[in-house]
């Protein structure tokens, strides 16, 4: 350890006139004296000392000040010390306590970065829960239709194999009438709605962007009647009227563009923006964007005249078997094609959750009793919809 430095020199002014005098200055346990050449010493007792600016931290110049009080008036001495070690002398010699600003304070730099460290945290959460979503949203239901319509055929173009949809013309004509009929209920809505079905034996149904919906076979073989998958396809047709999958995709986007932009990737950018039917995370819907298509199907339900009793019980089979879904259910997708998996993964899943089924008998109990015109009354059911017999649920 370094023996403490208690001599130094530096530039004295006396309050009096602009003269500069070059001062010795000598430390001692409660005061510091000046001795100038030609003069007798001046003592400055610490409890008098202020530091002019500490804008500098602790690094030279450093600027005392000493006021002088005197018959003829006050006056301002001031010292001026240009060696580095100078004030850290002075605190380790002072016997005495010293003013706020001749004390140990952290530099401007430290103190911006503990301020971003606390501060920046909070931005980006706000950012990513508020404004993020807020400005996708805005700009989601500007995006005009025709837009979102080349988004989905180009998303359906890029399924794999097994999950894409093949001709199945007796299917698509019953889901189309289905869908006609719960069109009725929003006759101002621009969308081309297209009923696709896929053999998969997954049980779920996914909504594209601008109007493209596929059923998979899984999900029509647990389908007892033409009710049970209207109430499905109200679920989706509400995805695509409120823009859900059009507004995730853009959500995602407008994160990774302000994630490259922030680490300087203006290439990364331009990338993503012209890759953006690729933004599969997109078709995953939250929380709010369910609810919120539960809640609107069953009105569209309810307004088209069809019994809701069958979007109850879909929604109850479908809790039932959650555990078959993509999300958190046995991947059975396995398949030569190496990006199966993948868009299984973003392939939107309709867990029926126990809130989310009362939630819809609420609101079939709130309309009353009504009478409902019965869906396809003269289809072979499950000659027509049925690939094979439906498998057997626990508790139906």
């Amino acid at each position: 350890m370094s023996a403490r430095k208690l001599q130094f020199t530096g530039a004295y002014f006396d309050g009096l006139s602009a003269r500069k005098h070059r001062v010795t200055v000598n430390l001692s346990p409660r005061q510091m004296m000046l001795s100038l050449p030609e003069d007798r010493p001046v003592a400055w007792s610490y409890a008098d000392l202020r530091r002019q600016s500490q804008d500098a931290g602790d690094h030279p110049p450093f600027h005392l000040e000493h006021s002088v009080r005197e018959p003829q008036g006050d006056r301002l001495e001031t010292l001026t010390v240009d060696d580095p070690v100078f004030l850290l002398n002075l605190r380790q010699t002072s016997a005495i306590p010293l003013h706020s600003s001749l004390k140990k304070v952290m530099g401007s730099r430290y103190v911006a970065l503990a301020v971003a460290v606390l501060v920046i945290p909070l931005f980006l959460y706000g950012l990513w829960k508020v404004v993020i979503p807020e400005l996708s949203d805005r700009v989601a239901m500007q995006v005009p239709v025709s837009w979102e319509e080349k988004l989905g055929a180009k998303i359906l173009e890029g399924l794999p194999k097994m999950l894409a949809p093949a001709p199945h013309p007796e299917k698509e004509k019953a889901l189309k009438a289905i869908a006609d009929r719960l069109l009725t209920a929003l006759p101002d809505q621009p969308y081309n709605i297209r009923v696709h079905v896929s053999s998969h034996k997954m049980v779920n149904a996914v909504a594209l962007p601008g109007g493209h919906i596929i059923f998979f076979q899984g999900l029509l073989d647990i389908a007892q009647s033409p009710e049970e998958l209207a109430g499905v396809l109200a679920h989706e047709i509400q995805h695509v009227v409120h823009r859900h999958s059009t507004r995730g995709i853009i959500r995602g986007l407008t994160s990774k563009i302000l994630l490259t932009l922030f680490v300087g990737d203006m290439n990364g950018s331009m990338e993503m923006a012209l890759s953006l039917a690729g933004e599969l995370d997109g078709l995953r819907h939250s929380r709010n964007m369910e609810r919120e298509a539960d809640r609107k199907g069953m009105d569209m339900i309810l307004t088209a005249g069809i019994d809701p009793t069958g979007m109850v019980r879909m929604f109850e089979k479908l809790g039932e078997q959650e555990k078959f879904l993509v999300e958190g259910g046995p991947a059975d997708a396995s398949g030569p094609e190496e990006d199966t998996a993948s868009w299984m993964e973003y392939l939107s899943t309709h867990p029926a959750g126990n809130d989310r089924v009362r939630q819809l008998k609420n609101q079939v109990a709130n309309a009353g009793k009504k009478s409902y015109t019965p869906l396809l009354p003269d289809m072979d059911w499950n000659g027509t919809i049925h690939q094979a017999p439906g498998p057997k649920l626990k508790g139906i």
